[in-house]
């Protein structure tokens, strides 16, 4: 499977090295220390991560942070979702940063299309 370039080449960048940059791009303060878990349904995003997985992960106990890439219009939703969850997130409409997240990323919660079973084969990540 093509695997986009900026991928490619970001593959071998340390998950430290990653939420170093997410943290100064963005302005977020992810604990290189805690688990991050990636969420995405694609550019169009995914109706049942943006208001099930939210949800869901009020329930869970422990230490986690949160990259959630709602897709294109869905942002407003999905921030609903999280009200009430008090761990560090970030939460997008979409990115250019990939790259970073993925390589940040512990667990992946995504749609499996195969550019993104590629994507996460690069990189290496456990996924749902």
């Amino acid at each position: 499977m093509p695997l986009r370039p900026e991928l490619r080449e970001k593959s071998g960048i340390s998950r430290n090295e990653a939420i170093a940059e997410i943290n100064k791009l963005f302005e977020t303060d992810f604990d290189v220390n805690v688990p991050l878990i990636l969420i995405t349904g694609g550019s169009l995003g995914a109706e049942v991560f943006n208001t099930v997985l939210p949800e869901a992960l009020k329930m869970v106990s422990g230490k986690f942070q949160i990259v959630h890439l709602s897709g294109k219009t869905k942002l407003e939703k999905t921030v609903e979702h999280y009200a009430g969850l008090t761990v560090k997130k970030l939460l997008l409409e979409t990115t250019s940063a990939m790259d970073l997240f993925l390589a940040a990323a512990d667990l992946v919660f995504s749609r499996s299309g195969g550019s993104t079973t590629a994507e996460l084969a690069l990189f290496g990540k456990n996924s749902i």
